[in-house]
Order: structure tokens, then C-alpha cells, then sequence
């Protein structure tokens, strides 16, 4: 017996096609309880009944308007592909939705905690930064005070400096001298020199 490639690549498509199609997953619509038949066929025995929700494993799909299908107990049958969706059903969405919803609500009160938190250290700062800025103007006054009754004024200052460091090195000098002189005098036995 001769296979052809055409035979083979046939084969091979349909191993791989089953083995993709056996990991897709739909589920059963907001219908309550769907039969899962054991043939394709309508009126055709029920081997197990699954409810809304429940996840099925599709096995194969063919082209007709049923789906051969694994359930979650592990049995094999058809289910009608009017009561199977891609799509999880609504109560299933409104569950993550509410979950979320819980979660975004627990957060929205932890930022309005942090919220108020920051509120109060603002206005606890905003009452430091009142009483700087008061002190601020205080000692500026005071400052100006002091500038005002100052015995030299600010802008003869740099001058003052200059003359009062002239009259310490000239006083320095003075007394220098004087002690020079003094020394001298000792030596001589009192006299003038």
C-alpha cells in the first residue's frame, strides 16, 4: 500500500488541527442547564447535563451545529452550539467586574485616607510656615532697629573698619616705642636718652 504526501499532510493537519481545537475552551450561555447528547443530533440521549458557567473543552468542531466537547467531569458528547459562547457569561463578567470594582473601592478609600493625611501636614506646615515667616518680620525689624541706632552708619562701615585697624596699629606702635624707650632708659641707669 502506497501512502501519498498528500495523505500524510492530510493526517498530520488533522492531528495538529485536534490537538489546537482540544485547548480552546467555551462556555455554557446563561441558559441554567444545557444536555450534552451523544450524538450530534437533536432528541439524541444525554450523557451529561452542564450548567451555566461551567467551562467544556472543545474536541472538534466540524461544520455542524454542534460541538463535540469534554465536560468537566470528563465525559465526551455534542452540545448545541446555540447554547455555548467564546465568551464567559454575564453573571461570571459581573463577578470580576464587582471584585474590581471592590478592589478600586478599597483603594479610593486608601487615597482619601492618605488624602486627609496630607491635608492635616499641610495645614500643620502651613501654621509653621505662618509663624517663620512672623519671626522673619520680627527680626527684620529688629535688625532695622539695631542698623538705625547703630553709632556708625551701614555705609560708613567699611571705612570705620579701615580707621579703627590704622588706629590700633598706630597705638601699637606707640606703646612699642614706649617700651623700647623704657628698656633703653634701665640700661643707662634712669637717664634720658
Amino acid at each position: 500500500m502506497v501512502i501519498s504526501r498528500s495523505t500524510i499532510l492530510l493526517t498530520l493537519m488533522l492531528i495538529f488541527s485536534s490537538n489546537l481545537l482540544a485547548q480552546s475552551v467555551i462556555y455554557v450561555n446563561d441558559i441554567l442547564r444545557v444536555g450534552v447528547r451523544a450524538e450530534p443530533v437533536t432528541g439524541s440521549k444525554t450523557v451529561s447535563v452542564v450548567k451555566t458557567g461551567e467551562a467544556l473543552e472543545i474536541l472538534d468542531s466540524g461544520d455542524s451545529k454542534y460541538y463535540k466537547v469534554r465536560t468537566p467531569a470528563g465525559r465526551v458528547g455534542w452540545v448545541s452550539r446555540t447554547y455555548v459562547s467564546e465568551e464567559k457569561p454575564a453573571f461570571m463578567r459581573l463577578e470580576v467586574v464587582e471584585a474590581e470594582l471592590e478592589s478600586l473601592k478599597g483603594e479610593v478609600q486608601s487615597v482619601e485616607e492618605r488624602f486627609d493625611t496630607v491635608q492635616e501636614l499641610n495645614l500643620s506646615l502651613e501654621g509653621e510656615l505662618s509663624n517663620i515667616k512672623s519671626e522673619k518680620e520680627r527680626l527684620q525689624s529688629e535688625l532695622t532697629q539695631i542698623k538705625e541706632s547703630a553709632l556708625i552708619p551701614e555705609e560708613y562701615e567699611p571705612i570705620a573698619w579701615v580707621i579703627g585697624i590704622i588706629l590700633l596699629l598706630l597705638a601699637g606702635y606707640f606703646i612699642g616705642a614706649q617700651r623700647v624707650h623704657n628698656q633703653v632708659r634701665n640700661r643707662f641707669g634712669g637717664l634720658d636718652v
